[in-house]
């Protein structure tokens, strides 16, 4: 029995967004050309038009799938029904060993953030991170009302990001050890300098 019509047109988007999450990660949005996407997939570029009417739609629906797993359990994570610390918990975890089991995705926020293209990072701000982003802001007025929430939610998803994306630097100073790697390590670590903080006279 042949697949019906629909199936298929779904199958072969799903299969565009998948080689060109990598394609975009490894060689960046300017790198890489809707021709170049096809030949990955398997399929003419009219093909690839007749699914996304240009790279622009196709680089934010990639991001879109690439985040899509994941972004419903960090909104449930932020949500719970446990202490403000323990949400914190929760949201530092998934977030550390999310970013460790998606390196693309990672790749991809990178890349974003060194090109710094106002009209796609406003896209992204605006309809992929904004609900946890919100809901981020509120678990810091809750634990740390003495702090800005804004920069208190920033400061937490760059603490556990920048961790990973030094990962081969931190190979090379001194005290690098294995277990600095373990995700559980790391946000263990972020979440005792959030909540302890350094203590100066």
């Amino acid at each position: 029995m042949t697949k019906p019509i629909q199936a298929i047109a779904t199958g072969t988007r799903a299969a565009i967004l998948e080689q060109a999450i990598p394609l975009f990660a490894n060689i960046g949005f300017a790198g890489v050309s809707m021709r170049e996407i096809a030949k990955a997939v398997g399929i003419t570029p009219a093909a690839l038009y007749y699914h996304f009417s240009d790279k622009e739609t196709l680089y934010f629906e990639a991001m879109r799938y690439a985040y899509a797993d994941q972004a419903e359990s960090f909104k449930m994570a932020l949500q719970l029904e446990v202490t403000p610390r323990q949400r914190l918990e929760s949201f530092v975890l998934q977030l550390t060993q999310y970013l460790y089991d998606k390196p693309d995705f990672q790749r991809l926020m990178q890349r974003e953030r060194l090109d710094g293209d106002e009209h796609r990072t406003k896209l992204l701000a605006e309809h992929l991170f904004q609900e946890q982003f919100k809901a981020m802001s509120e678990l810091a007025r809750e634990l740390a009302p003495e702090f800005e929430p804004h920069l208190w939610a920033i400061s937490i998803a760059g603490l556990v990001m920048y961790h990973i994306e030094a990962e081969h630097l931190r190979h090379h100073l001194p005290g690098w050890k294995q277990e600095h790697d373990d995700p559980r390590v790391v946000a263990d670590h972020v979440l005792r300098f959030i909540l302890q903080g350094v203590n100066i006279d």
